[in-house]
């Protein structure tokens, strides 16, 4: 699959080529546009006003707008041809991101994720939409304590929970707290070695099973040639997640606009395969969000040990039992689980190499997600809330 070659709507909202489907976003789309004065986002126009608005929050970047507002979501409804990243309010003092969505109950929902607008702002749009849009209500998202606080007691929002987006997460990846490693505690002063010792014991077992297996890892570019291979990648950790029970709120298709060429082309977003030998087991896109910042918005390691192993080994017998006859198969794959883990240590050191401080890295939906960032990563929680304003 190639997540760009997307079908085209080459006719107006009423043309007798479109589905019903197509119709119904193409209807959306109109309204946002014409009656919100909202326009679609345009990631190698507006970056600018993005940069502008940074502040070191991790929802504060293009690749943010791109995860969190993109139309290739199965649950968008409105039209990926026109607005693949969402809408965007591109007035003066008021930027905020927009994108329509559907529960999974099949109720409507807009989504807010404001980047300078303020409160009042935030409130006057909301009611505005709420007139224009068929809508059950309005989520805003990444708010912090405050203006949380402000909007509930002020605004006439209530919190998500009272109208939770998930049974399992009301506030989807928010539900568990996003994440923020600080670079300079894990590792030297000098930054040539890991400090944090959860972080230390994964290196060495994930060294040592390098060094056994006769493989390293390293870091390629994602580019226009190679991000089918980055999808397949993505496309194999939610098969995973799905076959373990883990498949909470997030899909693959929640994936497709941080490998748009749009994206990927961009100066600030840096995005990368993990490759063990040959094989690409990896993705990382990260974006800067300003005051020594920067955040991941795809930190995927494949840990299917069966895809690891049955690919990496040469296929000739005898370089096969070159390898395997000193160990016992079991004794091989020692330390392989530290190998997620060891990919983000290398990212780590390749951005405190560059001078960042802080690595933001999202929110978890999972508590098993949401405990390995804390216990292994020595990540920080930098809570976010969602409030919701209902239809009266």
């Amino acid at each position: 699959m190639n997540a760009h070659h997307l079908k085209q709507y080459r006719q107006g909202p009423c043309s007798k080529d479109l589905t019903p489907d197509e119709r119904s976003k193409m209807a959306f789309h109109e309204l946002i546009v014409t009656r919100l004065g909202l326009s679609p986002f345009e990631p190698l126009i507006d970056h600018l006003i993005v940069k502008e608005a940074k502040a070191g929050r991790f929802h504060q970047s293009s690749c943010a707008i791109a995860l969190y507002s993109n139309a290739y979501t199965q649950k968008a409804v409105f039209p990926p041809d026109h607005a693949p990243f969402g809408y965007i309010n591109r007035r003066a003092g008021e930027l905020f991101s927009f994108g329509v969505y559907r529960r999974r109950d099949g109720q409507l929902f807009g989504s807010i994720l404001p980047l300078t607008a303020n409160l009042q702002q935030i409130a006057e749009f909301t009611r505005d939409a709420m007139s224009v849009l068929p809508l059950r209500g309005i989520y805003v998202r990444f708010l912090r304590t405050p203006d949380y606080a402000q909007l509930v007691s002020k605004f006439g929002f209530a919190p998500a929970k009272e109208e939770p987006w998930l049974k399992d997460a009301p506030e989807e990846d928010e539900s568990l707290s996003h994440s923020r490693v600080d670079l300079g505690r894990i590792f030297t002063s000098d930054g040539k070695d890991v400090e944090f010792s959860p972080l230390k014991r994964n290196l060495r077992r994930a060294a040592n099973f390098l060094d056994r297996s006769r493989l390293t890892y390293s870091f390629v570019p994602i580019t226009a040639d190679n991000c089918h291979i980055a999808w397949d990648v993505i496309m194999n950790h939610f098969t995973m997640l799905e076959a373990r029970g883990k498949l909470i709120g997030s899909t693959h298709h929640d994936y497709v606009g941080l490998l748009h060429p749009d994206i990927l082309t961009l100066k600030t977003v840096t995005a990368y395969l993990g490759m063990l030998g040959k094989l690409p087991i990896s993705v990382f896109i990260s974006e800067p969000n300003g005051n020594n910042a920067i955040s991941g918005y795809a930190g995927i390691t494949l840990r299917d040990i069966d895809y690891r192993t049955g690919y990496h080994l040469p296929a000739g017998p005898k370089e096969r039992e070159a390898i395997l006859a000193p160990h016992g198969s079991g004794e091989l794959l020692l330390g392989s689980s530290a190998i997620p883990t060891y990919a983000f240590i290398r990212l780590f050191a390749h951005f405190h190499e560059q001078g960042y401080r802080y690595f933001f890295m999202g929110g978890s939906e999972h508590p098993d997600i949401d405990t390995w960032k804390h216990r292994q990563m020595g990540a920080e929680k930098d809570p976010t809330y969602w409030a919701v304003y209902i239809r009266p």
